[in-house]
Protein backbone atom coordinates (compact mmCIF):
# COMPACT_ATOMS: atom_id res chain seq x y z
CA UNK A 1 0.00 0.00 0.00
CA UNK A 2 1.68 3.55 -1.16
CA UNK A 3 1.71 6.25 1.10
CA UNK A 4 -1.42 9.15 1.22
CA UNK A 5 -1.22 11.42 -1.53
CA UNK A 6 -2.12 14.12 1.17
CA UNK A 7 0.50 12.92 3.44
CA UNK A 8 3.01 12.95 0.38
CA UNK A 9 1.88 16.79 -0.39
CA UNK A 10 2.26 17.34 2.97
CA UNK A 11 5.87 16.10 3.39
CA UNK A 12 6.46 18.09 0.13
CA UNK A 13 5.52 21.35 0.92
CA UNK A 14 7.36 21.48 4.23
CA UNK A 15 10.72 20.85 2.59
CA UNK A 16 9.50 23.16 -0.13
CA UNK A 17 10.82 20.62 -2.72
CA UNK A 18 14.37 20.19 -1.48
CA UNK A 19 16.38 17.27 -0.85
CA UNK A 20 16.22 16.52 2.96
CA UNK A 21 19.83 15.27 2.68
CA UNK A 22 21.71 17.55 0.54
CA UNK A 23 19.01 20.51 0.24
CA UNK A 24 19.26 21.08 -3.17
CA UNK A 25 15.85 22.39 -5.27
CA UNK A 26 14.65 18.97 -7.02
CA UNK A 27 11.16 19.74 -8.05
CA UNK A 28 10.68 16.68 -10.03
CA UNK A 29 13.13 14.49 -8.59
CA UNK A 30 11.89 13.53 -5.51
CA UNK A 31 11.16 10.47 -3.44
CA UNK A 32 9.08 10.45 -0.21
CA UNK A 33 10.17 7.13 1.59
CA UNK A 34 9.99 5.89 5.06
CA UNK A 35 12.96 6.08 7.72
CA UNK A 36 12.33 2.90 9.14
CA UNK A 37 11.43 0.92 6.57
CA UNK A 38 7.51 -1.14 6.58
CA UNK A 39 9.51 -4.60 7.11
CA UNK A 40 11.34 -3.65 10.12
CA UNK A 41 8.04 -1.75 11.66
CA UNK A 42 8.06 1.76 10.17
CA UNK A 43 4.38 3.00 9.98
CA UNK A 44 3.52 5.73 7.18
CA UNK A 45 3.03 8.73 9.77
CA UNK A 46 4.54 12.04 9.04
CA UNK A 47 7.45 11.57 11.34
CA UNK A 48 8.64 8.15 9.59
CA UNK A 49 9.07 10.14 5.92
CA UNK A 50 11.32 12.27 4.48
CA UNK A 51 12.08 13.48 1.13
CA UNK A 52 15.23 12.96 -1.06
CA UNK A 53 16.60 13.15 -4.30
CA UNK A 54 17.18 9.74 -6.49
CA UNK A 55 21.19 10.76 -5.66
CA UNK A 56 20.88 10.84 -2.14
CA UNK A 57 18.30 8.09 -2.08
CA UNK A 58 20.85 5.38 -3.27
CA UNK A 59 23.63 6.88 -0.95
CA UNK A 60 21.34 6.00 1.92
CA UNK A 61 20.58 2.23 0.92
CA UNK A 62 24.52 1.86 0.18
CA UNK A 63 26.37 -0.67 2.09
CA UNK A 64 29.73 0.76 3.24
CA UNK A 65 32.76 -0.70 4.82
CA UNK A 66 34.24 2.98 5.49
CA UNK A 67 32.36 5.29 6.35
CA UNK A 68 29.07 5.75 8.75
CA UNK A 69 25.75 4.90 7.20
CA UNK A 70 22.74 7.26 7.54
CA UNK A 71 21.45 6.58 10.85
CA UNK A 72 17.38 6.73 11.65
CA UNK A 73 18.27 9.51 13.96
CA UNK A 74 20.69 11.60 11.36
CA UNK A 75 18.04 11.43 8.76
CA UNK A 76 15.41 13.25 11.13
CA UNK A 77 17.34 15.86 11.88
CA UNK A 78 18.68 16.65 8.21
CA UNK A 79 14.67 16.57 7.36
CA UNK A 80 13.70 18.77 10.47
CA UNK A 81 16.87 20.88 9.76
CA UNK A 82 15.41 21.62 6.01
CA UNK A 83 11.68 22.17 7.23
CA UNK A 84 13.21 24.65 9.63
CA UNK A 85 15.48 26.35 6.90
CA UNK A 86 12.40 26.75 5.08
CA UNK A 87 10.09 27.97 7.47
CA UNK A 88 12.61 30.71 7.70
CA UNK A 89 12.90 31.21 4.60
CA UNK A 90 16.90 30.68 4.65
CA UNK A 91 16.91 27.57 1.74
CA UNK A 92 18.36 29.33 -1.51
CA UNK A 93 16.17 30.04 -4.00
CA UNK A 94 15.73 27.90 -7.50
CA UNK A 95 17.90 31.02 -9.21
CA UNK A 96 20.70 31.14 -6.50
CA UNK A 97 21.16 27.06 -7.01
CA UNK A 98 21.61 27.79 -10.55
CA UNK A 99 23.83 30.60 -9.82
CA UNK A 100 26.03 28.39 -7.72
CA UNK A 101 25.81 25.39 -10.05
CA UNK A 102 27.52 27.10 -12.46
CA UNK A 103 30.05 28.83 -10.16
CA UNK A 104 30.92 24.87 -8.96
CA UNK A 105 30.47 23.53 -12.55
CA UNK A 106 33.60 25.49 -13.73
CA UNK A 107 35.33 24.38 -10.75
CA UNK A 108 35.18 21.21 -10.87
CA UNK A 109 35.81 20.87 -14.83
CA UNK A 110 39.63 22.09 -13.61
CA UNK A 111 39.52 19.67 -10.98
CA UNK A 112 38.37 16.62 -12.76
CA UNK A 113 41.07 17.53 -15.46
CA UNK A 114 43.72 17.01 -13.10
CA UNK A 115 42.57 13.99 -11.02
CA UNK A 116 41.47 10.61 -11.12
CA UNK A 117 37.69 11.24 -10.55
CA UNK A 118 35.38 9.24 -12.45
CA UNK A 119 33.41 10.82 -15.07
CA UNK A 120 30.13 9.30 -16.04
CA UNK A 121 29.45 7.95 -19.51
CA UNK A 122 27.13 10.47 -21.74
CA UNK A 123 24.13 9.95 -22.91
CA UNK A 124 25.59 9.56 -26.58
CA UNK A 125 28.01 6.49 -24.74
CA UNK A 126 25.12 4.77 -23.89
CA UNK A 127 22.74 1.97 -25.85
CA UNK A 128 18.82 3.53 -26.58
CA UNK A 129 18.39 -0.05 -24.90
CA UNK A 130 20.42 0.39 -21.54
CA UNK A 131 18.72 3.93 -20.51
CA UNK A 132 15.73 2.10 -21.15
CA UNK A 133 16.95 -0.35 -18.79
CA UNK A 134 18.71 2.01 -16.63
CA UNK A 135 16.03 5.15 -15.80
CA UNK A 136 13.10 2.45 -14.80
CA UNK A 137 15.16 0.64 -12.65
CA UNK A 138 16.43 3.72 -10.64
CA UNK A 139 12.92 4.96 -9.92
CA UNK A 140 11.53 1.96 -9.44
CA UNK A 141 12.34 -1.31 -7.15
CA UNK A 142 16.03 -0.74 -7.89
CA UNK A 143 16.81 -3.85 -9.22
CA UNK A 144 17.53 -5.34 -12.72
CA UNK A 145 16.18 -9.10 -13.68
CA UNK A 146 17.50 -10.76 -16.59
CA UNK A 147 15.43 -14.32 -17.10
CA UNK A 148 16.22 -16.27 -19.52
CA UNK A 149 13.72 -19.17 -20.83
CA UNK A 150 12.81 -21.43 -23.52
CA UNK A 151 13.36 -19.25 -26.72
CA UNK A 152 13.12 -16.03 -25.06
CA UNK A 153 14.25 -13.72 -22.54
CA UNK A 154 13.01 -10.65 -20.94
CA UNK A 155 14.15 -7.80 -18.63
CA UNK A 156 12.61 -6.64 -15.87
CA UNK A 157 14.04 -2.88 -14.60
CA UNK A 158 11.17 -1.33 -12.42
CA UNK A 159 8.20 -1.43 -13.59
CA UNK A 160 9.29 -2.08 -16.66
CA UNK A 161 9.41 -5.44 -18.48
CA UNK A 162 10.83 -5.83 -22.07
CA UNK A 163 10.16 -9.59 -23.04
CA UNK A 164 11.24 -11.06 -26.47
CA UNK A 165 10.56 -14.74 -27.82
CA UNK A 166 12.21 -15.89 -30.97
CA UNK A 167 13.44 -13.06 -31.64
CA UNK A 168 17.18 -13.03 -31.80
CA UNK A 169 17.76 -9.43 -32.97
CA UNK A 170 15.49 -7.97 -30.40
CA UNK A 171 16.93 -10.37 -27.56
CA UNK A 172 20.52 -9.70 -28.64
CA UNK A 173 20.22 -6.40 -28.31
CA UNK A 174 18.49 -6.36 -24.74
CA UNK A 175 21.70 -8.58 -23.86
CA UNK A 176 24.31 -6.38 -24.75
CA UNK A 177 22.44 -3.06 -23.11
CA UNK A 178 22.68 -5.38 -19.81
CA UNK A 179 26.51 -5.88 -20.67
CA UNK A 180 27.08 -2.23 -21.37
CA UNK A 181 25.83 -1.59 -18.58
CA UNK A 182 27.71 -4.03 -16.15
CA UNK A 183 31.21 -3.09 -18.06
CA UNK A 184 30.48 0.39 -17.17
CA UNK A 185 30.02 -0.43 -14.10
CA UNK A 186 26.45 0.87 -13.40
CA UNK A 187 25.26 -1.97 -12.82
CA UNK A 188 26.68 -5.15 -10.62
CA UNK A 189 25.34 -8.46 -10.56
CA UNK A 190 25.35 -12.47 -11.45
CA UNK A 191 24.41 -12.10 -15.09
CA UNK A 192 20.78 -12.52 -13.71
CA UNK A 193 20.25 -10.29 -11.01
CA UNK A 194 21.41 -6.67 -10.87
CA UNK A 195 21.83 -3.55 -8.69
CA UNK A 196 22.22 -0.32 -9.89
CA UNK A 197 25.89 0.88 -8.61
CA UNK A 198 25.84 4.55 -6.91
CA UNK A 199 26.93 5.15 -10.71
CA UNK A 200 23.98 4.52 -12.18
CA UNK A 201 22.06 6.51 -9.65
CA UNK A 202 24.06 9.64 -10.40
CA UNK A 203 23.60 8.84 -14.47
CA UNK A 204 19.59 7.98 -13.97
CA UNK A 205 19.57 11.49 -12.18
CA UNK A 206 21.48 13.17 -14.58
CA UNK A 207 19.37 11.62 -17.68
CA UNK A 208 16.04 12.28 -15.77
CA UNK A 209 17.24 15.98 -15.35
CA UNK A 210 18.09 16.28 -18.97
CA UNK A 211 14.87 15.12 -20.11
CA UNK A 212 13.22 17.68 -17.92
CA UNK A 213 15.28 20.51 -19.18
CA UNK A 214 14.24 19.48 -22.46
CA UNK A 215 10.72 19.08 -22.06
Amino acid sequence: MSIAKHIVDDILVRCARHCCVCRRFRPLFLEVHHIRERSQGGSDDRDNLIATCVSCHAEIHTETKLTRRFTESERKKHRDEVYRLVTDGKLPTPQQHEDRIETLTAALLGLISTSNARILPTQDQLLPDAIKILVPAANGIRTINAIRYDGGFAVIAGAQEFAFRDDPRKMAALRRAIQQLDQMQLIEGDGELYYISYDGYRLADNLLSASSLAE
